[in-house]
């Protein structure tokens, strides 16, 4: 298998014979063969060579610089494969071998995810699943560290290193890959059989779970489930998966007590205040932000956005994110203050300056950042104090509108980063539903 190996190396591979459907044409089927790759950089790389008679329709059709195809086939050792989510076209390169023959592909795609079935296989959910996870490291020292097992009335999770975990770790932080630090089981409780989507759904959680711990884009790329009678792997599910530097942010091992508060948070009915999906999202910009690869005051800069927008959203969520309703402000308070505006002639007032005051009224309808930090310490019960507050708004207010930080002495940039960091990553915690402690001496 020659035709995709210009995309990387890879650790899973596949080659067989497939279909090709364009949904948004009507479905038009393609009849060929493929091979699919799960690269050690993370994506999944998918080509695709026609039938003789539908060749030239398919190379030619403009259906492939405008929709996305779906994928069904099945390799030669019986793996029925499908394509989920989105697929993207990526440039054609090489040539492809199947099945003997050499053929230019007319087709290469990415897939966001892959399942592939043992051809036959007659379960329809599983008592436990596992997965391959990579950028998670928790040792101290030289030892290889425990396994970790976190347990709920929902599920319970194990947590192992891989073998050569100790030689992966050292590599890992610098060179990006998937190369996994640890295997991931998950089993459900007593008789309940989940489907591997549903066990991948839980993974997208305890990868949250993970980075946020961590501050590191810990992440996912493989699964699969066994047969209960023969203990045969009969499912698979590949992702593209995220990889990125190594981060420095947090203090090497893992707190055993917030991970298990958190899987406790993640996984049941207890309060979140805001919802799982902006969680998420939120966690994932947390991630960026602890990524030491660029400036100090540009990893600064990105915190203090994200604190505010953690307060934006946890207000947004709480109904209090506005002094008084955008339209009666627009329509009531805003005219009569430019026209005040508008009225004041005095020589240091210039036509740009007014215009510049007049535009930064438009948002004075919605609360300020201060009022944001405030409401969100007292609802979620956070530990900042008036100080913190205080500190937290003059550190940001100086990153957004001057580019740098408060201190004039550049030996005390990294304590203002890092108080805006643990400050994100606590208020991250406590929307979660985590109401454990909180301790600056998480970072390092």
């Amino acid at each position: 298998m020659k035709s995709l190996d210009r995309y990387g190396e890879a650790i899973v591979e596949y080659e067989g014979v497939a279909e090709i459907t364009f949904v948004e044409e009507s479905g038009t089927v393609y009849k060929g063969y493929f091979e699919a790759k799960q690269m050690r950089t993370g994506g999944i790389a998918v080509g695709f060579v026609p039938v003789m008679n539908d060749e030239d329709n398919l190379t030619d059709s403009t259906t492939l610089e405008f929709y996305s195809p779906t994928f069904h086939g099945v390799d030669a050792d019986n793996w029925e494969l499908t394509s989920i989510g989105q697929t993207s076209r990526v440039p054609r390169i090489g040539f492809f071998g199947a099945i003997g023959s050499v053929a230019e592909p007319a087709l290469v795609f990415g897939a966001s995810r892959l399942k592939a079935r043992q051809k036959g296989a007659t379960e329809s959910g599983y008592l436990k699943s596992s997965f391959l996870v990579s950028n998670l490291i928790w040792h101290l020292g030289r030892s290889v560290p425990n396994p970790i097992t976190l347990e709920t009335d929902a599920l319970k999770v194990t947590i192992t290193p891989v073998e050569d975990y100790l030689e992966t770790a050292d590599s890992i932080k610098a060179i990006r890959g998937i190369d996994p630090t640890a295997r991931v089981l998950i089993e459900s409780p007593g008789d309940r059989r989940r489907s591997m989507e549903e066990y991948a759904e839980i993974m997208k959680n305890v990868v949250s779970i993970f980075r946020l711990t961590t501050g590191n884009k810990v992440d996912w790329y493989y699964g699969e489930a066994l047969a209960d009678s023969s203990a045969l792997v009969v499912e698979r599910i590949h992702k593209d998966a995220v990889t990125g530097p190594f981060s420095k942010t947090f203090r090497s091992g893992v707190n055993i007590p917030l991970l298990r508060g958190l899987m406790e948070a993640f996984f049941s009915d207890c309060y979140k205040a805001i919802g799982q999906e902006d969680l998420t999202k939120l966690i994932d910009y947390f991630v960026n932000v602890c990524d030491e690869t660029s400036y100090l005051e540009a990893r600064g800069l990105l915190a203090s956005t994200l604190a505010d927008l953690i307060g934006q959203t946890h207000a947004e969520a709480m109904d209090c994110q506005n002094v008084m309703e955008e339209e009666d402000f627009n329509t009531e308070i805003l005219p009569a203050l430019q026209a005040a505006i508008s009225c004041i002639r005095i020589p240091e007032l210039s036509d740009q300056l007014r215009e510049r005051a007049i535009q930064q009224l438009r948002g004075a309808f919605r609360h300020p950042f201060r009022k944001r930090l405030y409401l969100l310490a007292k609802k979620t019960n956070l530990p900042l104090s008036p100080k913190d507050i205080n500190r937290a708004v003059r550190i940001r207010n100086e990153l957004v509108h001057s580019g740098k930080f408060l201190s004039e002495n550049r030996e005390d940039w990294y304590e203002e980063y890092r108080f805006i960091v643990w400050l994100d990553f606590a208020a991250l915690c406590r929307l979660s539903g985590y109401d454990g402690e909180l301790s600056r001496s998480m970072l390092s």
